[in-house]
């Protein structure tokens, strides 16, 4: 993963870190970043864990800080045949 932002950000002529770590313990001095980027992350994470990353972020956020984070929904419509496989397959394979 790092390779290919590493890869995106050379390609686009811009500059950045990529650093891959915990995101509930980040390997990053406090007030020391500009920005988080967490693309597909959140949602993988329990509630407990969330917190924890968003005080984390703001752990090691500058003042006026940016976050982006990008979140899916399962249940979104595009979703709805494979959820219905898949609990098919489920449910089946306990009969």
């Amino acid at each position: 993963m790092a390779y290919t932002v590493k890869e995106t950000l050379r390609k686009r002529n811009t500059w950045g870190d990529v650093v891959v770590g915990d995101a509930t313990s980040m390997p990053i001095r406090s007030d020391s970043i500009n920005a988080v980027v967490a693309i597909a992350l959140v949602h993988h994470l329990s509630k407990e864990l969330v917190q924890k990353f968003f005080i984390e972020v703001n752990r090691v956020s500058k003042p006026r800080g940016m976050l982006l984070a990008t979140v899916w929904l399962w249940k979104q419509r595009r979703f709805l045949l494979q959820i219905t496989i898949n609990l098919i397959k489920t449910f089946g394979a306990v009969s």
